[in-house]
């Protein structure tokens, strides 16, 4: 019995891995195992305005960022790059 636990638990944690879950597969571990040390990281806003607390918030935020910034490249950079490509 206590092996089909096992089983069962190692099969999830795979799935959220392979899935690219980690908050998932990193909450599925501490509930088993515990937490490494009894300390919170604090994670701050890009604003500086608040504390992240929540993984979702936390990628959610790096994904607003990464997908709002604009790109600006120079001609000559692109140019290279066509010419290289065909």
């Amino acid at each position: 019995m206590k092996g089909q636990w096992w089983k069962a638990k190692a099969d999830e944690w795979q799935a959220n891995a392979d899935k690219y879950h980690m908050c998932l597969f990193y909450d599925g571990l501490k509930g088993v195992y515990g937490p490494r040390e009894n300390m919170t990281m604090l994670i701050i806003t890009r604003e500086k305005n608040g504390l992240i607390t929540d993984c979702q918030d936390l990628r959610a935020q790096q994904f607003q960022y990464l997908f709002s910034k604009s790109t600006t490249s120079s001609r000559n950079v692109l140019d290279s790059l066509l010419r290289r490509l065909g």
